[in-house]
């Protein structure tokens, strides 16, 4: 019997795991890029409302010139 074209019953298992597979990675990565780029714009915001995290006790801290 001779094959009769197309993918075939060998390519199908893996065009079933492969796609859905792909999706997800291409989903997991936008959400690290969208979550990338909203980082600073959302540091920004709290920063400007007075949320702020506090220093930590051993930092150097620039005492004013008296």
């Amino acid at each position: 019997m001779a094959p009769s074209g197309g993918i075939g019953i060998i390519g199908l298992p893996g065009l079933a795991v492969g796609i859905p597979a792909t999706l997800l990675l291409a989903i997991v990565l936008a959400q690290l890029a969208f979550g990338g780029a909203w980082l600073p714009v959302v540091r920004r915001t709290l920063g400007s409302i007075g949320l702020r995290r506090p220093n930590p006790p051993d930092a150097e801290v620039e005492q004013p010139l008296s």
